[in-house]
Parts: C-alpha cells; sequence; structure tokens
C-alpha cells in the first residue's frame, strides 16, 4: 500500500470526495498530484491552530504535547528524505529559524535524537538528524511506516 492510500484509509470516515487527480502548470513544468478533502468539523479545529495563524503555516510550542513516533513517522513520511551521508533531513524550509530550533528541541527532548541545522540557501532552514541517532530513529518509527516509504529511512 502507498502512502496516499494509507492515510486515506485513516481518514475515510470524513472524507468528503473520492481522491482526485489535480494537474498544475507552474513555470512550464507540469505537476500531478492526487488529493481529497476532509470535512470541516469543530472537532478538528485544534489541529489547524497548532499549524496555522491566518493561513501562516507556523510552529507552537503546544506541539510538543502531541509528539510521539507515530507523528514523527507521518513526518519523515511527508517531508523526509535519507541523506547520503548516512543522516535524515526533514524538509522545514517554510519555518523560522526559531520555529526550526523548536521542532530540534522536541526531537531531542521526546526521542534522544541528535540534530543539527542545515542551511538550504538564505532564510530556508532544514533538519539534520545525525547517522549516529539513524537506528533509534528506525526503531522509532519503522512499525508507523508502509513498505514504500521506507526507503526514506534506508530499510528498503
Amino acid at each position: 500500500m502507498n502512502i496516499f492510500f494509507y492515510i486515506f484509509k485513516i481518514f475515510c470516515n470524513i472524507i468528503t470526495n473520492f481522491p482526485y487527480l489535480r494537474i498544475r502548470k507552474r513555470s512550464g513544468k507540469t505537476t500531478y498530484a492526487l488529493e481529497f478533502y476532509t470535512r470541516s468539523l469543530p472537532c478538528l479545529n485544534k489541529y489547524s491552530l497548532l499549524f496555522y495563524n491566518d493561513l501562516i503555516k507556523i510552529i507552537k510550542i503546544e506541539l510538543f504535547h502531541y509528539f510521539n513516533p507515530i507523528v514523527l513517522a507521518h513526518w519523515i513520511c511527508g517531508d523526509g528524505k535519507y541523506y547520503e551521508s548516512g543522516g535524515l533531513i526533514l524538509c522545514t524550509d517554510s519555518f523560522s529559524l526559531n520555529e526550526v530550533i523548536l521542532l530540534i528541541n522536541i526531537l531531542i527532548i521526546k526521542f534522544e535524537l541528535d540534530c543539527t541545522i542545515h542551511l538550504n540557501k538564505p532564510g530556508s532552514y532544514r533538519i539534520y538528524i545525525k547517522k549516529s541517532s539513524m537506528n533509534k530513529l528506525q526503531e522509532l518509527v519503522s512499525p508507523h511506516f508502509v513498505q514504500s516509504m521506507l526507503y526514506k529511512i534506508n530499510l528498503s
């Protein structure tokens, strides 16, 4: 099963439509994506407020309480990349330096992972989980990965 249908299955009770193909053309490049929408339910608002302020994606300190190995696994599936040096990059380019530092602190405190900040380009920061923490990371998150995504933690 691929990650898209795995997520679709999790949220199937609150999904409003069947998955559909979105085609977007920008700067002479065409991209394709599968999408679906969930219903707008009051019980979901608290999660939206954790990540958005006036439609701007943000990171709040309260996120600490929601982090567990399942959350980390889904984050890696969506924004993680196995790095040639043996570690893992988490693409956090849209967040401020302070927000990236907050995320690193969550990873260190909750999971005892050795992390650093990599500058992707000016004003664009990424989290690097060092090779020395990969065994621990693999143990934490691999039970929550679909087979097709294990390459992201070098287990395929």
